[in-house]
């Protein structure tokens, strides 16, 4: 239930925030200068559709992220686990999701550089022009990133939920769950 409650966030949270990414994208790789202009020459080619043309691959990417570094991170973690232990653990769990989500980060910004292709054919241009090792470019920055986030993200919040816990706060959503589930 936890992994698909996560998969329709982070999906949800990927659909309204894409066109932001479209757009920074193509600020970013010079294709046009301002973001009015961006905004206005996607619109003008492709409507509303063109802010959505990588959504394909940004939303596999963030399945296989999200739902990665949580399990990832929840296998690896121990009740008994000090800070270290936890940021080494957020680190594995982070960068381990994204170097296998990496691919699909490039399809996706592939894509935002070019909304005239279709994914089958940027993965097939990718593999003729580079091999498989072509869809792993720029992994390192992304894992390195990814590690990072994930001490702010699970780290923080896991270390956050059980200082609370500890000090009489208690864990409503689970007992929530809990509570709905005996009474089925």
């Amino acid at each position: 239930m936890k992994l698909l409650l996560l998969s329709i966030a982070c999906s949800t949270a990927e659909v309204i925030t894409h066109p932001i990414d479209t757009v920074k994208t193509r600020l970013q790789i010079g294709s046009q200068t301002t973001v009015p202009h961006i905004v206005s020459h996607i619109f003008k080619e492709h409507g509303i559709r063109g802010f959505y043309k990588s959504l394909q691959p940004a939303l596999f990417r963030h399945w296989i992220y999200s739902t990665g570094r949580v399990t990832i991170y929840e296998q690896l973690k121990k009740e008994e686990d000090f800070l270290h232990q936890k940021i080494r653990n957020g680190c594995i769990a982070g960068g381990v999701s994204q170097f296998v989500a990496s691919p699909m980060d490039l399809i996706k910004i592939r894509l935002q550089g070019n909304p005239s292709l279709h994914v089958l054919h940027v993965i097939q241009d990718i593999y003729q022009r580079e091999g498989i090792t072509g869809f792993y470019k720029g992994w390192q920055p992304n894992v390195g990133r990814a590690a990072l986030v994930n001490i702010g993200e699970l780290v923080a919040y896991d270390s956050s939920k059980k200082y609370f816990l500890q000090h009489g706060m208690k864990d409503q959503m689970n007992h929530k769950i809990l509570l709905r589930a005996s009474k089925k």
